[in-house]
């Protein structure tokens, strides 16, 4: 099954010949209909040099000689404007899987395995890995392309591109998710409004967040301690999603609107099944407890 993929994959790469860039784009999925990539995101970003120094180890291969091996390649959006990379080898034996949403990129760079008419990529450096299946290529207006899907249902259009370019979407778009998780003390200098208090399980919690409550902290401190530092998003329902920056952990949590006692400004929240009434307190505060764990 994987040489027949591999077929089908090379005969459209043929059908386009060597283009100067990907074929498709934003405007070419957009027209796919196909449903969000986002879904299938891959948990980390690998790092290309140290991947393919794992997959290449028995035979001493370069960087360069793995990254050459690469002659397929497909790159797409999903309708709300992931992109999702593709590029394989001959043998479709390794390759390279990308995907940038709003909350980040992630790549896997490694060895492929078939099982029945699913293939998976497996990061070669951190060992995370993703199932997927690849259609018959396919054409319209815009090119020759293969619908991706994974076990859990997404799907996405990419168009055939030089396997190059795959290559340097990789190496732009995890150099500048690598600027930004290093603003990890730009994004602390925002946090404005810190709130602390503690649970009916006496766990002690912390909140704080910048003024647009784009970003924020969120300590529980019991037995052991858990903080979350990084991006909150809306859920459409009154809800907030905190995203850790460095691990991609999530957690929902409600916050109310500020009132007053006599003890002072306070909120309360609810972190995922914990709830509390929290008081206003110095960001600061927020920002030396995280510190101390």
């Amino acid at each position: 099954m994987k040489k027949k993929i591999f077929a089908m994959l090379m005969a459209a790469a043929l059908c386009v010949g060597m283009l100067a860039g990907c074929g498709g784009g934003s405007e070419s999925a957009d027209a796919s209909e196909s449903t969000p990539a986002s879904a299938s995101e891959p948990t980390k970003a690998a790092e290309p040099a140290a991947a393919t120094e794992t997959t290449s180890a028995s035979s001493n291969t370069s960087v360069q000689d793995f990254l050459n091996t690469l002659t397929i390649g497909y790159a797409g959006a999903s309708s709300d404007g992931a992109e999702v990379y593709l590029a394989l080898d001959d043998n479709v034996d390794y390759g390279i899987l990308g995907v940038r949403t709003a909350d980040g990129v992630a790549f896997l760079v490694g060895g492929i395995t078939e099982s029945g008419d699913k293939l998976t990529i497996t990061d070669a450096e951190t060992g995370d890995s993703l199932t997927f299946a690849v259609s018959e290529p396919a054409k319209d207006e815009t090119g020759d392309y293969v619908t991706l899907e994974c076990d859990d249902g997404t799907v996405a259009v990419i168009y055939a591109c030089e396997p190059s370019a795959v290559i340097e979407a990789m190496s732009q778009l995890e150099g500048n998710s690598n600027d930004t998780e290093t603003s990890g003390e730009d994004i602390l200098s925002t946090l404005t409004l810190g709130f602390a208090g503690a649970s009916e399980a006496n766990e002690e919690l912390y909140l704080a967040l910048d003024e647009n409550v784009d970003y924020g902290i969120i300590g529980i401190v019991g037995n052991e301690a858990k903080f979350l530092f990084g991006t909150i998003t809306e859920d459409g329902n009154g809800g907030l999603t905190m995203t850790d920056i460095e691990t991609g952990e999530t957690l929902s949590f409600t916050v109310s609107q500020p009132q007053a006692d006599e003890t002072g400004t306070y909120v309360e929240v609810d972190f995922s099944g914990v709830a509390a009434v929290l008081y206003a307190c110095d960001a600061a505060d927020v920002i030396a407890a995280m510190s101390q764990y």
